[in-house]
């Protein structure tokens, strides 16, 4: 399948409420005026603009300039929603630029800046902690004596660190239970081409009962929502009588695949030959990186391939804030990096995606009726953050999707009235 590198910079909520947020200093020069507040939201080459008040009109001129610089440029006007903000962006920016912003009705006018973000993020950590999967138990972090695991480092890592992690492979799910601070993150990343995180355990040779006609079982722990077979992804049947008869989803003909029984967790596979002549990829940890509200985290470099007992996710980020994910390799998985928000206004804001390959062949070719619908339609990324989220030169495919985003609530009714204190989502999907 021919390959295709993806660019692509996400706006949330209409707007480029984009990375790593900077909000500037704010001029309401009118007496009378409407407008009561803005908001400025920074991107690398874009930034979101959002004005608060009263009686707000339907469109309002747009206008910004570099510090500096004496001529106004005009912007593509605001736009009014809800009947109390008024939004729009700011296009074809430059990086780490501080720019001047007004917005103007009639002789209503509301101003103030915003700093755009570097194209390249910086980071010299104070602190170095060794990872090495041959190490013995027992290291203290040293270069000399290494941790064994990779947990092992993000759990003794401070802000300012780097947890530097050597060629191996390791079978474990890593979570954060510290944050990093601004300029202080803690960083994880892979010291050469060769880390990688795998969730599986291989099943070979002579394991196989035979259970009919080109059907054969055998019985795992724990339960599980991905397989791959020579590393590649086994199509799931719906039920055992579709993987008897060669029929998936919504009865398209499926020569092979497999389906688990959920109370005795007995495998069973359809295959045209013997399967104790293949390799299987059987997932026994879930996720392979977790963050789940904490912030200034940076994940670069890892391979991340085959966890799912019962979602299966490469890096999944909940409710936290500056995330660097880069450089990372993230195949063989029903999500390949996943954000999600459904916290307070601080949390879920600001996460930067990019140079990453996600892969989960051979999905791309299987019908797709047979799996729209099904545990199999997998995505790549995902996006269900707050504000910000900056995703560029990822290379995707043999994926059923590519990029989603959305939101991660219902919208409260409280918010369509102009009440700005209840408008966090009262209903999470």
């Amino acid at each position: 399948m021919k390959k295709f590198p993806v660019l692509l910079v996400l706006s949330l909520s209409l707007i480029a409420w984009n990375s790593f947020t900077f909000k500037g200093d704010l001029d309401s020069r009118s007496s009378l005026a409407a407008f009561s507040k803005m908001d400025l939201y920074a991107n690398i080459e874009t930034a979101g603009v959002v004005v608060s008040g009263t009686s707000l009109p339907k469109t309002a001129a747009l206008m910004y300039r570099q510090k500096g610089e004496t001529v106004w440029r005009t912007g593509h006007p605001l736009m009014r929603i809800d009947n109390s903000r008024l939004i729009g962006s700011l296009f074809g920016l430059s990086p780490e630029t501080t720019y001047e912003v007004k917005v103007q009705d009639g002789t209503t006018e509301i101003s103030g800046s915003v700093t755009t973000q570097a194209d390249k993020l910086k980071f010299t950590p104070t602190t170095v902690l060794y990872v090495d999967d041959d190490a013995a138990v027992g290291g203290d972090g040293s270069k000399s004596k290494p941790f064994k695991t990779i947990q092992e480092g993000v759990n003794h890592a401070e802000p300012g660190t780097q947890v530097l992690v050597a060629d191996g492979v390791y079978h474990e799910s890593v979570s954060f239970p510290a944050s990093g601070m601004d300029g202080k993150w803690i960083q994880v990343k892979a010291e050469g081409s060769g880390a990688i995180l795998d969730g599986s355990q291989t099943l070979a040779g002579n394991v196989w009962s035979s259970y009919g006609a080109r059907v054969w079982f055998t019985k795992i722990s724990p339960t599980i929502k991905y397989l791959a077979r020579d590393e590649k992804r086994y199509y799931n049947y719906d039920n055992l009588t579709g993987l008897v008869e060669g029929r998936g989803h919504n009865k398209v003909p499926m020569n092979e695949g497999w389906y688990i029984a959920p109370r005795t967790t007995r495998l069973y596979v359809r295959s045209q030959d013997n399967p104790s002549n293949h390799s299987w990829q059987v997932p026994t940890l879930n996720h392979a990186i977790d963050v789940s509200s904490t912030n200034w985290v940076w994940i670069e470099g890892f391979e991340i391939r085959y966890y799912g007992t019962t979602d299966s996710c490469g890096i999944c980020v909940k409710n936290s804030s500056h995330v660097v994910i880069r450089k990372n390799k993230i195949h063989n998985l029903q999500l390949g990096v996943y954000v999600n928000w459904n916290g307070t206004n601080d949390q879920g804001n600001d996460t930067r995606i990019e140079d990453n390959e996600m892969y989960d062949p051979p999905v791309n070719e299987w019908p797709w009726k047979a799996v729209k619908a099904t545990s199999m339609e997998g995505t790549a990324i995902v996006i269900r953050g707050h504000i910000g989220a900056i995703v560029r030169g990822n290379e995707l495919h043999n994926f059923f999707n590519g990029i989603y985003t959305g939101s991660s609530g219902a919208r409260s009714p409280q918010c369509d009235h102009g009440s700005r204190s209840q408008c966090l989502p009262s209903k999470w999907l």
